[in-house]
């Protein structure tokens, strides 16, 4: 089941596609279609190109998971040719004159967050999830076991902390 094989966070994710394709299609599985999809997708134009892909990769999966599991005798026909959007660039750069601008228009601890990714270079969940477990100032770094790759790479992250960060 996806909540032994994922974090509460994905597991949710996925019901939340799943539970409003649910109510969109009222068809069998066997008999989904590309156009099944892609009409549930059109009826969310609010939805960009990054939770269009999240939702077909949703229902993709749900089926592979049917088949895999012996509870589908094929994955559906239609959805072979279902094809997710490309992730486009998920960077933005901010200025250092617009970090400062939000640092000082900020409250204290939200302005300190501000300073923690700026200094890092950390996702914002990383510097959010920070615990006193994993800071190591003797050495100036936090180390996080668990983090958005290390499943991939088996390794913790290793960020090392600044001056500016050590003084907080």
């Amino acid at each position: 089941s996806s909540a032994r094989e994922n974090t509460a966070k994905t597991t949710g994710w996925y019901a939340h596609f799943l539970d409003s394709f649910d109510h969109a299609y009222e068809g069998r599985v066997c008999d989904l279609k590309k156009s099944h999809v892609e009409c549930w997708l059109d009826d969310h134009p609010d939805w960009g190109k990054s939770t269009r892909r999240q939702a077909i990769t949703a229902v993709r999966r749900a089926s592979n998971w049917g088949f895999e599991e012996g509870h589908l005798t094929e994955f559906p026909v239609g959805l072979r040719k279902l094809r997710r959007p490309k992730m486009g660039k998920r960077e933005t750069l901010v200025s250092e004159e617009d970090h400062k601008r939000m640092v000082a228009t900020s409250d204290e601890p939200f302005g300190t967050f501000l300073t923690a990714l700026w200094e890092t270079g950390a996702r914002p969940e990383e510097v959010r999830t920070v615990t006193a477990a994993m800071v190591h100032l003797k050495v100036g770094v936090w180390l996080l076991k668990t983090h958005k790759t290390a499943e991939k790479t088996g390794q913790p992250r290793t960020l090392y902390l600044t001056p500016t960060l050590l003084k907080l």
